[in-house]
């Protein structure tokens, strides 16, 4: 089934969804601000479905100072 929108439907998706993000933007900014947070001296992660991306993604994740990784899991073994 094959839908077809008009231009003036398309801008109005559009204009509704920057409309979203920037309320979104500015609402996330002003709790962002009042939060107090400490560093972290390690940033421990888990790693779901390690293909070729993720493969690459988790030698970076080795390679990074502060970086723990803790777990991985994939559905195929070899993996």
């Amino acid at each position: 089934m094959k839908e077809e929108h008009d231009r003036r439907e398309f801008l109005k998706i559009g204009v509704a969804a920057v409309a979203g993000l920037s309320i979104g933007e500015e609402s996330l900014a002003s709790i962002a601000s009042n939060v107090n947070a400490q560093a972290m001296e390690k940033v421990r992660i888990g790693m779901v479905g390690i293909g070729s991306r993720g493969t690459v993604l988790l030698k970076v994740m080795l390679d990074l100072e502060g970086v723990e990784v803790k777990a991985v899991c994939d559905i195929i073994e070899d993996r």
